[in-house]
């Protein structure tokens, strides 16, 4: 996921206002400019991603920059409303979900804490998952009148759903790219 967004925005005046946890642009994206990264929620709390997403995007709508954001299905649906804010006031914002079904960090926590318990790490899932039924995050960006693309699951339709939201945010559209990942 990290890598295609990378190689459809690299040439772009491009900001990372915000990326979740285990997404690592770090180690693959060249940040040559000052201002290039803005930062993490600080705290791994959920709902931050969307609204700072949105926000860097309006502060730099004036100025060309091309604002895209990665962050978790669990952050993405917390503070989607955001999602309307944007498409209302015509703020483009291009947002990748690493969609891994799961409140996933506190899924890593139930697991540390069933090992140090003796508990069977095969439970930590209850009340963490996200599946059955699945959220159509991509349904719920059209239903706000936004471009979306997904969930995808092959790696292989990558780097076409990342051009296309490319171009959405090119032609000052909101732009959802769902993708599923593992934990």
């Amino acid at each position: 996921l990290t890598s295609e967004l990378y190689e459809a925005v690299k040439d772009k005046n491009w900001v990372l206002p915000v990326r979740n946890h285990r997404s690592f642009p770090e180690g693959l994206w060249n940040f040559s400019k000052s201002g290039q990264y803005l930062g993490a929620d600080g705290g791994g709390g959920v709902g931050y991603g969307p609204a700072a997403a949105v926000g860097a995007a309006l502060a730099y709508r004036e100025q060309g920059k091309f604002p895209v954001a990665i962050m978790g299905d669990g952050d993405f649906q917390m503070g989607s409303g955001a999602i309307w804010t944007a498409v209302h006031y015509k703020i483009p914002v291009l947002i990748a979900i690493n969609n891994n079904n799961s409140w996933g960090n506190d899924e890593f926590h139930q697991r540390n804490i069933a090992k140090k318990r003796g508990r069977p790490v095969e439970n930590a899932w209850i009340g963490q998952r996200m599946a059955e039924p699945a959220t159509d995050y991509a349904a719920m960006v059209r239903s706000y009148g936004g471009w979306a693309e997904g969930p995808i699951s092959n790696p292989s339709d990558l780097s076409r759903a990342f051009k296309e939201a490319v171009k959405q945010l090119e032609e000052g559209n909101v732009a959802v790219v769902d993708v599923r990942t593992m934990l």
